[in-house]
């Protein structure tokens, strides 16, 4: 599979084409002697954003970062959606100094969910001293 040029390089793009199996909701009830999922929602897209509120407050674990808004993260190329790919990504550009955190973006999905079946297909995962991209489910 070669990458398309207009990808760059050194960024981190993860398929959506994953989470576009998010099978959930009372269509993951058992009917009769085989399982059954539908699908219920779809997160792939240019749209893709528009189906999460982007967190810009303290970090909870207490860590040096700099959780930044929608527009922040597009300026600074830190985020982009095309039809088959999303890309999230930190400010790998900027020198920092002293406590400063490094720019980066949390989500929270604009849906909740109690229950389903979730996918998630990464093309790249980063792996780093200090880095652990994390996926969460609370509920309600």
């Amino acid at each position: 599979f070669a990458m398309p040029r207009w990808l760059g390089t050194g960024r981190t793009w993860l398929s959506f084409l994953a989470l576009w199996g998010l099978l959930l909701g009372s269509g993951s009830q058992v009917r009769g002697d085989e399982d059954h999922y539908e699908l219920k929602e779809q997160y792939v897209g240019e749209g893709f954003y528009d189906k999460w509120s982007f967190y810009t407050g303290k970090d909870p674990t207490n860590g040096i970062v700099d959780f930044v808004d929608w527009a922040e993260a597009k300026a600074k190329g830190m985020i982009s959606a095309s039809w088959d790919r999303v890309f999230m990504g930190v400010d790998s550009t900027t020198t920092l100094w002293g406590n400063n955190g490094r720019a980066a973006v949390k989500l929270l999905s604009n849906s909740v969910y109690n229950n389903g079946l979730f996918v998630l297909r990464a093309d790249h995962v980063p792996t780093a001293c200090g880095a652990w991209p994390a996926w969460w489910m609370f509920g309600e």
